[in-house]
């Protein structure tokens, strides 16, 4: 399973995360995506 991470969670989280050998995304490193509605991001 892969999780995405919103906007406002920390990029820290995210790089923890990796770290411990979870599939996960942030949203800040997703530029095109960054401000759009959680609807439009998850479909």
């Amino acid at each position: 399973m892969r999780l995405l991470l919103d906007a406002m969670d920390p990029r820290r989280l995210a790089e923890r995360l990796f770290a411990g050998g979870h599939d996960v995304v942030a949203v800040v490193e997703m530029p095109d995506v960054i401000g759009r509605a959680d609807v439009e991001v998850v479909c």
